[in-house]
């Protein structure tokens, strides 16, 4: 293959592998696999394989290698920083390893004893794999057998490959963090609907001891009260306390009058309770040691605050008639 067709070869290669439907996803996985085959096919090489940084880039990790004469993937070693310090440093400074003799060259020397000799590698071009400053992995290209001087061609290939897989790093990084944030969407979700369960549920239980507590008051208290009533020597007045407050605790009508934007005040709100319970002006007025013109002007007041003056309105009646609101 001449020059200019092997260039159109590789650029070839470079855009179907842009175009990989595998790196727009951020299928990290399955991109490697891709990547490292084609670029053994075109180069021509071996081996091919991806690294990825982890444990904080104390290590590589291989994430894919593809060995074209078996056709096979294999994936697991690992590379430390201590025991390849040169390597790493490379890594760190360089554009690109072009390594026509992997054995004696400063970078590469490490793996000689070790992984170049058993494998029967001579030369190695690498490129790392950035997230625009720092470095995140590394495409390794290996020659297997005599010396190879690598091309400008095949050094500008693996650089713009190393580009590629940055891209699909990138937007692996990007689908793992929408993804935790779905998830944190979702726990958030799933709290507020459990928050709205509880509070569902208090809200029932609230309304079933309310009605515990009134169905205990007609059925044992309110008797012996009328049963009182009956009896010499007792206030009256007092005893008519004693309902009043009894009838504010078994019913939510006193809540209703405080919450209701009339603006009564405290005694203005009890006049409600003891007109709505049946009890007269003069009643009233007793039970609260308050003159009768006292109570007459509450309930004016009264009339006013809730809009009924001048109305033919019963205010007995109309009491009742927010008590069922």
């Amino acid at each position: 293959m001449n020059l200019i067709s092997r260039t159109k070869a590789f650029n070839h290669s470079i855009s179907s592998m842009a175009r990989s439907k595998a790196m727009r996803q951020g299928d990290i996985e399955l991109f490697a696999e891709e990547v490292c085959k084609e670029a053994a096919e075109i180069v021509q090489i071996e081996r091919v394989s991806v690294w990825l940084f982890e444990n904080a880039n104390q290590r590589l990790y291989l994430k894919k290698l593809y060995q074209l004469s078996d056709r096979l993937y294999s994936s697991g070693a690992i590379l430390t920083t201590t025991e390849y310090p040169n390597y790493f440093k490379a890594l760190e400074e360089e554009r690109s390893i072009v390594a026509n003799d992997a054995h004696s060259h400063t970078a590469t020397s490490e793996f000689s004893e070790g992984y170049l000799t058993p494998l029967r590698i001579f030369s190695m071009l690498d490129c790392p794999i950035r997230d625009g400053v720092n470095v995140i992995g590394v495409i390794c290209l290996e020659h297997v057998g005599e010396p190879r001087s690598w091309t400008e061609e095949e050094v500008n290939f693996a650089s713009v490959t190393s580009d590629l897989l940055s891209l699909a790093v990138a937007v692996d990084l990007r689908n793992r963090a929408e993804l935790k944030l779905q998830e944190k969407s979702n726990k958030l979700a799933e709290s507020n609907i459990t928050l709205q369960t509880v509070l569902g549920r208090i809200e029932e239980e609230k309304k079933n001891i309310r009605e515990d507590v009134a169905l205990n008051i007609e059925k044992n208290i309110q008797p012996l009260i009328e049963k009182l009533k009956g009896s010499p020597n007792v206030d009256l007045n007092l005893l008519g306390q004693l309902e009043s407050g009894l009838s504010n605790i078994s019913s939510n009508f006193y809540k209703k009058l405080v919450k209701v934007q009339y603006n009564l005040t405290p005694t203005e709100r009890k006049v409600c309770q003891l007109i709505k319970t049946g009890y007269l002006g003069k009643e009233i007025a007793a039970m609260l040691s308050l003159s009768y013109s006292t109570i007459e002007t509450h309930k004016k007041n009264i009339r006013r605050k809730l809009e009924l003056t001048n109305k033919s309105v019963n205010l007995k009646t109309y009491l009742e008639e927010i008590d069922q609101i």
